[in-house]
C-alpha cells in the first residue's frame, strides 16, 4: 500500500525485485518498527501523543468506511447492487466452501485467543475499570469494535461484490488491498481519496496490529516471568514480534513456516480461553454473588459447551488436513 501510495502521489515506482524496491520496503518497515515501538512503550504512561495516535487510527479507519460506503451509494443508484440479497448476508449461515470454516474459526482464535485472553482483561485492569464500568465497557466494545466491524466489512464486501467481482473468473486468495483501492478510485471518488486516503487507512489498521501483538507479548511475558509490566524488561517483553520487520523483504520464503504454524496456535489458544471462560464463571469463590444461577447457568454453560465443542472439532479437522505442513519441513 506504500508503495501504492508513493505511486500515486508521485507517478514513481521501483521495479519489482530491484535494490530500489528492496531499500524503500526496508525503509518503511523500520519506521514502521519505530513508530509502534514508540507508542507501544509510552501507553501505559498516559501519553498525550497515545490519544491522538488513537484517534487518528479512528478517523482512518472511518474514512474507509466513508469510502466504501461512497461505491455503495453509487451501486445502488446504477442498479448494480440488490439490497435484498446483500441483507440475506447478514444472516448466519454454514459456508459450503470447506476453507471458509477454517478462515472463520482463524479469526475467532486470533480474536478471542489472543486479544480477550491477553489484551483485554489486562486494559480493564490498567484502567482500573471494575464491577461499576461493566456498561461502559459493553458500550465500549459495541460502538467502538462491533459496530465500525460490521460496517466496514459489510460496505467492502457489497462494494467488491458491485466492481471487481466476476463470476465467471472468481476471485482465488481473496482481494488484494491495492486492487480495493483501485476499485474505489475507479467508482468515481478519484485517484487521491481511493489510493491517498484508503491507503493511509490500511497503513493505519496495519499500525494499531502490530501494536496490540507487541503489548499482548510484554503483558505475556511479564505473566511468564513474573515481571511488572513497566522498566526496560517489559520494554524487551514488547520487540518480541519485531523480527516480524524481515517480512517486508522475505514474506515469500517466510509466509509457510509462520502463516501455517500461527493459525494452528492461534486455534489452540481459542477453546483454551473458553474452557477458561468456562470454569472461572462456575466458580462462586471467584464471582461471588455474581456467579450465574438458575437458567441463565444453564444457558451460559450450555452455549460454552457448544462454543467448545464447536472449536474442538475445527481444529481436529485443520491438524487432520494440515497436520504435514505443521509438522513437517516440506512445503
Amino acid at each position: 500500500m506504500t508503495e501504492d501510495m508513493i505511486k500515486t502521489a508521485t507517478n514513481w515506482s521501483p521495479a519489482p525485485g530491484s535494490a530500489a524496491q528492496t531499500a524503500l520496503l526496508l525503509a518503511v518497515g523500520a519506521v514502521v518498527l519505530l513508530i509502534s515501538t514508540t507508542i507501544t512503550w509510552n501507553y501505559a504512561s498516559g501519553w498525550r501523543g497515545i490519544r491522538l495516535y488513537e484517534r487518528a487510527l479512528k478517523l482512518l479507519v472511518w474514512l474507509i468506511i466513508l469510502a466504501f460506503g461512497i461505491v455503495v451509494v453509487r451501486s445502488t443508484v446504477s442498479g448494480r447492487l440488490n439490497w435484498l440479497e446483500a441483507l440475506k448476508g447478514f444472516v448466519p449461515s454454514i459456508p459450503d466452501h470447506p476453507k471458509a470454516a477454517e478462515q472463520i474459526m482463524g479469526a475467532f482464535g486470533a480474536a478471542v485467543g489472543i486479544n480477550m485472553t491477553f489484551l483485554f482483561p489486562y486494559t480493564l485492569l490498567a484502567r482500573g475499570w471494575g464491577k461499576a464500568h461493566r456498561g461502559l465497557s459493553r458500550f465500549d466494545l459495541v460502538t467502538g469494535m462491533l459496530i465500525p466491524f460490521t460496517f466496514a466489512t459489510g460496505l467492502m464486501v457489497m462494494a467488491a461484490a458491485c466492481t471487481i467481482y466476476d463470476p465467471a473468473h472468481p476471485l482465488v486468495g481473496g482481494v488484494k488491498p491495492v486492487d480495493a483501492a483501485g476499485m474505489i478510485a475507479a467508482a468515481g471518488v478519484g485517484p487521491f481519496f481511493g489510493h491517498i486516503i484508503f491507503g493511509l487507512g490500511i497503513l493505519g489498521m496495519a499500525l494499531s496490529t502490530i501494536t496490540t501483538h507487541m503489548l499482548v507479548s510484554g503483558f505475556a511475558a511479564c505473566e511468564i516471568f513474573g515481571i511488572e509490566p513497566q522498566g526496560w524488561k517489559y520494554k524487551l517483553a514488547c520487540l518480541i514480534p519485531a523480527p516480524g520487520i524481515l517480512g517486508v523483504v522475505l514474506w515469500k520464503y517466510m509466509g509457510f513456516w509462520i502463516a501455517v504454524r500461527t493459525s494452528a496456535i492461534c486455534g489452540i489458544l481459542l477453546p483454551i480461553a473458553y474452557v477458561a471462560f468456562l470454569v472461572l464463571h462456575n466458580r462462586r469463590d471467584y464471582l461471588g454473588r455474581d456467579t450465574p444461577v438458575g437458567w441463565k447457568r444453564w444457558a451460559w454453560n450450555v452455549g460454552m459447551l457448544l462454543a467448545i465443542a464447536a472449536t474442538v472439532a475445527s481444529i481436529a479437522n485443520y491438524l487432520a488436513n494440515n497436520w504435514q505442513s505443521i509438522f513437517t519441513l516440506k512445503a
